[in-house]
């Protein structure tokens, strides 16, 4: 059996690193039904960064203000 580590950044835009990894997998094990398929999505601390490193469940939302006062969402993780 075949191993596969899938590690891909987001396509900024349209889909997560998880999503990207997803579709990744699925097309290998297409390919390759008996491969064994390891995902661990990144990112380069943009875009998709909290996505990539904390799960939906262990996120905190609040509003906070930006640079010119103005109210802002914003949303940090717990690792």
């Amino acid at each position: 059996m075949k191993k596969y580590v899938v590690c891909p950044d987001s396509f900024k835009g349209s889909l997560s690193a998880d999503k990207v990894a997803g579709a990744i997998e699925k097309g290998i094990l297409a390919y390759d039904g008996s491969a064994e398929v390891v995902k661990a999505p990144i990112a380069d601390g943009g875009e998709g960064t909290l996505d990539a490193l904390v799960p939906r469940s262990e996120r905190i939302k609040l509003t906070v203000r930006s640079t010119d006062g103005t109210p802002v969402e914003a949303e940090y993780g717990i690792i």
